[in-house]
C-alpha cells in the first residue's frame, strides 16, 4: 500500500477572479475519496455497475471532510444567484493521457462557476458527485486553502486531474 496516495482527484489550479483580476489562487490541492466514491469505482470496475454519464462538481462550506461524508453532509452549498453544480460529461470533458512513467491521468476542461445577481459563500470545498441533486453519491472532496466569498460577477475557475496514482 502506498501511504502517500491521496485519492482520485487533485485540483491543479483554482482562481478566484473579480473584475478580470485574479484576487486569490492556489494549486495542487489533494482530495479525500469518500466511501461512496470508493463504492462507485469498485462497482463499475469489478461488479458490472453503471458508470455515470456525467459528474457534477460543486462548492460547499463544510469545516472538515470525512471519508463517511455523503451529499446530506454538504454544508451551505450555494443555491441562488446563478449557482449550479458544474456538469462534466464523462465522455467529452476529460482528456486521458499518460506520463513518462506510464501512469495515466484524466484532466478536466476548465470548470467555471460565476456568481450572478448576488453573492455566494463562504465556500471552502470543491466536491464531485454522481448527481445534480442530492439523490446521488458523494465521490470526492477537496478543501480549498481558504474560504472564499464571491460577489456578483465573481468567477471561480479550476482544472482537476483524476488518477489512481499521485495526481
Amino acid at each position: 500500500m502506498n501511504k502517500n496516495w491521496r485519492g482520485i482527484m487533485k485540483v491543479l489550479e483554482v482562481r478566484h477572479i473579480r473584475n478580470n483580476k485574479v484576487i486569490w489562487e492556489d494549486c495542487d490541492l489533494y482530495n479525500m475519496l469518500h466511501a461512496e466514491g470508493q463504492e462507485i469505482l469498485l462497482n463499475a470496475v469489478f461488479a458490472g455497475g453503471s458508470i455515470p454519464s456525467s459528474y457534477y462538481l460543486g462548492l460547499d462550506n463544510r469545516s472538515s471532510l470525512a471519508v463517511t461524508d455523503n451529499l446530506a453532509d454538504l454544508l451551505t452549498e450555494p443555491s441562488t444567484n446563478g449557482y449550479t453544480r458544474f456538469t462534466a460529461s464523462a465522455s467529452s470533458d476529460f482528456t486521458i493521457s499518460s506520463d513518462i512513467s506510464g501512469n495515466f491521468k484524466s484532466q478536466s476542461v476548465l470548470l467555471t462557476f460565476i456568481a450572478a445577481g448576488g453573492s455566494w459563500g463562504p465556500v471552502k470545498n470543491l466536491f464531485m458527485s454522481s448527481s445534480l441533486d442530492n439523490a446521488g453519491k458523494l465521490i470526492s472532496s477537496v478543501a480549498l486553502s481558504e474560504a472564499l466569498t464571491l460577489v456578483d460577477g465573481d468567477i471561480i475557475n479550476l482544472r482537476i486531474n483524476l488518477s489512481l496514482t499521485d495526481c
